[in-house]
């Protein structure tokens, strides 16, 4: 949670912390893994806004615990960001763990401690907020951005860029770069959010309720989320996202109050292949790995067993990847390209990858062949600088023009084969790796020159997939 208090404050308090550092501060320096915040105390309280100076409890050694076993479970972003961390026990606000003020976006607020894991998970959480709070800050507002305004997707505030560390300056700004975030990291949550909705596989973000109770989801996964409460905003879901795949290791498997659903639901597909009903939880947490809210280890312990199609070719491996049964029968890895395209269609630009290869036809063993996938981005009014990468579910096929699929010989130019009806996912895009898979359900074959073949539905059980890799 954020809170927020007038610019003039901020600024005046801020000052007054500065002043009470300069002379001395007994705050204490807490360092676990690569990650260092200061612990403050009540002989900190001028680091701390005034109206909560009376609410900070005294340090003992369940509170450095509580600090110290989350510090080596951090991403290095929020690690970074996140300075300060003080205990309080504030009756106002007796249901809320903890929060974080977007006019002190450095400082974590701890209330009431449950239990030593739930405490712990709670600094994970808001030091979400404060990596949250970064990246929005350095990110060149517009675009996307923009067009959210109107749904507050910061309505605590907005975080300040001069109110955080140049080095976490530094590495925010290189996570919007290689995510092309500049619309905005909650806009593009959002986005992504109701992308999955229409494809029936996320919910509607819902209120507490009058008693401040979470809403009854029953199971979040389903829904898109990865707990109750991540529901209750785009803020809060991404912070309840990224913290319980970081938090895993202070909990027991089947633990009360071990709130992974999204996790869960992951690690309990025994195969590797991505089925489409968890392409929403799989998509959203590649995104926390690549946005630097989620760590590595726990990425892999979150997604389980879950792999799209092509990861056996390699890290290395780059172009289309076509699987039939299940086993690769063919691939096209010359020249893999991938970039923004302009197009003078409803949607002005498009995203299209592409590779070259080779392909049978009904008189010749091998044509030299181009394979493309066009997906279109943004809006009529967008600036290409503040399009994101193409993240999420997309219809492909003719009817739908934005999104397309063929294969082209390079000698002559005819197609040899169009994709009519399709999904395509991407679940990861960064400027270090794209991936993806699209799965045909119908197709057209002009392989034998004129048209000599029409698809039906592919066989339900195992569809085509052409998985699509494009790395650095």
């Amino acid at each position: 949670m954020q809170r927020s208090m007038s610019t003039a404050c901020r600024l005046w308090l801020g000052l007054l912390a500065i002043l009470a550092t300069a002379a001395g501060s007994a705050a204490e320096t807490m360092t676990a893994g690569n990650c260092s915040v200061s612990l403050l105390s009540g002989d900190d309280r001028d680091q701390v806004p005034s109206k909560y100076r009376d609410v900070i409890v005294t340090v003992t050694d369940r509170h450095r615990e509580i600090v110290r076993n989350a510090l080596p479970l951090m991403p290095e972003l929020p690690c970074l960001a996140t300075q300060k961390v003080v205990f309080v026990e504030d009756p106002r606000y007796a249901k809320e763990n903890g929060w974080v003020l977007a006019d002190w976006p450095t400082l974590v607020f701890i209330n009431y401690i449950s239990t030593r894991a739930k405490a712990s998970q709670t600094l994970l959480h808001e030091a979400t907020h404060v990596a949250d709070g970064l990246l929005n800050s350095v990110a060149d507002a517009g675009g996307l951005l923009d067009s959210w305004r109107g749904e507050d997707l910061y309505p605590k505030g907005e975080a300040d860029a001069d109110d955080f560390p140049e080095a976490a300056l530094a590495r925010a700004r290189a996570i919007v770069k290689a995510n092309r975030l500049d619309g905005g990291i909650r806009a593009e949550w959002v986005r992504l959010h109701r992308n999955f909705q229409s494809f029936s596989l996320a919910g509607d973000y819902r209120t507490l309720d009058e008693n401040g109770d979470l809403p009854k989801l029953g199971d979040p996964a389903a829904m898109g989320f990865m707990s109750n409460y991540g529901a209750t905003a785009v803020g809060e879901d991404v912070a309840e996202f990224a913290s319980w795949m970081n938090a895993a290791p202070l909990f027991t498997a089947g633990q009360e109050g071990f709130n992974n659903a999204a996790c869960r639901a992951m690690q309990d597909h025994g195969e590797e292949s991505v089925p489409v009903k968890l392409s929403a939880l799989f998509t959203m947490a590649n995104f926390m790995l690549t946005t630097g809210l989620a760590t590595q280890t726990a990425y892999k312990a979150c997604v389980g067993h879950l792999k799209m199609r092509g990861h056996d070719q390699g890290a290395s491996a780059r172009g289309f990847f076509t699987y039939k049964s299940g086993r690769l029968d063919r691939s096209y890895q010359e020249s893999p390209k991938a970039g923004f395209e302009p197009k003078e269609e409803r949607f002005p630009y498009e995203f299209q990858f592409n590779a070259r290869g080779t392909a049978a036809t009904n008189k010749e063993a091998s044509v030299p062949v181009m394979v493309v996938l066009r997906l279109g981005v943004g809006n009529k009014d967008d600036d290409l600088d503040k399009l994101s990468l193409p993240r999420g579910l997309f219809n492909v096929g003719l009817k739908n023009t934005n999104n397309q699929f063929y294969i082209q010989r390079t000698d002559d130019q005819k197609v040899l084969m169009e994709v009519t009806e399709g999904v395509a996912l991407v679940s990861r895009a960064s400027t270090d790796l794209i991936e993806g898979t699209l799965v045909v359900q119908k197709f057209l074959n002009y392989a034998g020159g004129a048209m000599s073949a029409i698809a039906g539905p592919e066989p339900p059980s195992e569809p085509t997939q052409i998985a699509f890799r494009f790395s650095r």
